[in-house]
């Protein structure tokens, strides 16, 4: 494989490979299909207890005569543990909750560790069962391939078995419905270093179905934001209420958002960037973009997506791509593979006064906005005391009998993962 990988986002999970050689293509097509559909996490709860959560006794001081103490432990929940010890993360995260509560948005994709171990195996089968089927599934097939052949092999092992993944009446969870709001006074505290102090402020542009707007915006955040002296960066440095200023498009979602984030942001910056961010906004509007400014953006853009240099392979980035428009609308599964009419299209309007309605809509028009304030503390009522709390309840009512299971749970754990795989087992692999 040249790729290989599984990746969460908060509407969709995506398991693309890449391979040059055709062999190994049927042959990856064949493993991966039957680890996202036939998991063998449906009929051996050690598999989620190792990838997901489970109970540990770590009785390092017993030699001391003090007791064991109930800890938590898995692949996925100390993977979650260290990514949301990252403080743009937190921020990120928080900004989510703010500007999309109520939908899939406002959760952590990848499972927060608070939540994880309030997972029990029975709701994991009933999830995986609801959403990781056929009906709910994209598939891109992509390269100098037989498509023919591909598809009658797809069609006999996967798309007419019906032996895999267990049969539900259940709905998927809708992705939720979102209404415009503003939201404009969240704060995140986290126990970091003062320096990690930093300010997001996140105004939505459209919907994801309106490609020319999508791009549009992400040349508009490039042109105010790019480099040290674009306007709206300018302003911000010049007014020296922070280390750095930087801003994105979040797209891959069914409403983008363009992010400003101020980074080492001092005491009370909060409204002061806003403040700044909207002023240089609505001297744009009225004294014009510099066109030479738009065109460099557009350029930019224009090149890196004909260049497609993600730093993997070429069907992925556009299988990817392909989503952030088909997800939403079953006749936009191209939209975002054809760019070159809108690019073209936007260069028209370079002289129509387009970005700078763009920018009244979306920076000063808006009524779907939100900021957040990450806020250094020494001690956050964070979820580490509430995991202690209830390890330590947890650890009050457990009787000898409890003990010995989870004991024995844990050696079972450890001898699957240190033994080698069975003949069988390795039979199975093409």
């Amino acid at each position: 494989a040249s790729f290989l990988n599984a990746m969460t986002f908060p509407d969709k999970t995506v398991y693309p490979f890449a391979t040059p050689n055709e062999t190994d293509f049927c042959n990856l097509m064949d493993v991966y299909l039957n680890a996202v559909f036939c998991p063998l996490a449906m009929v051996d709860s050690a598999v989620f207890e190792q990838e997901g959560w489970h109970y540990e006794l770590d009785d390092a001081n017993a030699e001391a005569g003090t007791p064991e103490r109930l800890r938590y432990n898995g692949v996925v929940f100390n993977e979650m543990k260290g990514a949301l010890s990252d403080p743009e993360s937190v921020l990120y995260r928080g900004m989510n909750t703010e500007l999309f509560p109520g939908t899939c948005y406002a959760f952590e994709s990848g499972g927060h560790p608070r939540a994880i171990p309030q997972l029990t195996y029975e709701s994991y089968l009933d999830t995986h069962a609801r959403h990781y089927r056929l009906d709910n599934s994209y598939i891109v097939l992509y390269g100098d391939i037989d498509a023919e052949r591909m598809l009658r092999f797809l069609d006999r092992r996967y798309l007419s078995a019906d032996d895999c993944a267990p049969r539900t009446p259940a709905e998927p969870n809708p992705m939720g419905e979102c209404k415009p709001s503003v939201s404009l006074d969240a704060v995140v505290p986290m126990a970091t270093a003062p320096e990690n102090a930093c300010v997001g402020l996140g105004y939505t542009i459209g919907d994801a179905r309106d490609f020319e707007r999508v791009l549009a915006a992400d040349v508009l955040m490039d042109a105010l934001m790019g480099g040290n002296e674009s306007p709206i960066k300018r302003a911000v440095l010049d007014a020296g209420i922070g280390g750095d200023a930087t801003a994105f498009l979040m797209d891959s979602q069914a409403m983008p958002v363009a992010l400003f984030e101020l980074k080492g942001a001092k005491p009370g910056a909060k409204r002061r960037f806003m403040e700044i961010v909207e002023g240089e906004a609505a001297r744009l509007v009225a004294d014009g973009i510099p066109r030479d400014l738009l065109e460099a953006s557009l350029a930019q853009l224009s090149f890196e997506l004909r260049e497609r240099d993600r730093g993997m392979a070429d069907g992925v980035v556009l299988a990817m791509n392909a989503l952030s428009g088909w997800l939403y609308d079953d006749d936009a599964a191209l939209d975002y593979l054809r760019y070159e009419d809108a690019f073209e299209s936007l260069r028209k309007k370079l002289d129509e006064g387009y970005f700078e309605q763009l920018i009244r809509e979306v920076f000063l028009e808006n009524d779907h906005v939100a900021d957040a304030e990450l806020v250094p503390v020494d001690k956050a009522p964070d979820d580490d005391d509430a995991a202690a709390t209830r390890l330590a309840q947890t650890e009050r009512e457990l009787d000898d009998e409890r003990i010995a299971a989870i004991e024995a749970d844990v050696a079972a754990l450890r001898r699957a993962q240190e033994e080698p795989d069975s003949p069988e087992a390795l039979a199975t692999l093409p």
